[in-house]
């Protein structure tokens, strides 16, 4: 797979947008494993952008690799970013993404409209983190200038 250009903020948002659009026309026909698949997405999207801001924030470096939701979630944690509660249920979507997606093969209605509402709950919540995260990194940027 090619790499894309990176994207400007503005890009960023109509992307999220229409991913969000998506959702929302996905619930609407009642097809919620499509509405479950793009919100599980964006949730883990809003996650690694947390991830490669905490690291800017800490002067580390960013990670390399592919790291996978327990490994943003666990970086987060351990660098004071995301309280327990938020870390366990971030976890534990994972393992609640794994088992609805296998029981979808098999039964396509196993994903209901309260799976979907939870992950786009944290999508918007690693949103909000990254959010955070790049005004505080954007704050230490402009203390350097």
């Amino acid at each position: 797979m090619k790499k894309r250009a990176a994207l400007t903020q503005h890009e960023k948002y109509v992307s999220f947008k229409t991913a969000f659009d998506n959702v929302k026309s996905q619930r609407e026909t009642g097809n919620y494993l499509a509405a479950f698949i793009v919100a599980f997405s964006i949730f883990e999207d809003r996650l690694a952008a947390a991830v490669m801001l905490a690291a800017d924030l800490n002067n580390e470096p960013r990670p390399t690799g592919h790291l996978r939701l327990y490994g943003r979630v666990a970086f987060l944690r351990d660098r004071g970013h995301l309280d327990d509660a938020t870390s366990k249920d971030w976890r534990s979507a994972g393992d609640e993404r794994n088992d609805l997606i296998h029981s979808a093969m098999w039964q396509v209605d196993a994903v209901e409209d309260g799976h979907v509402v939870a992950a786009i709950r944290r999508a918007r919540s690693a949103d909000n983190l990254a959010a955070r995260l790049r005004r505080k990194v954007a704050a230490l940027d402009a203390g350097k200038a």
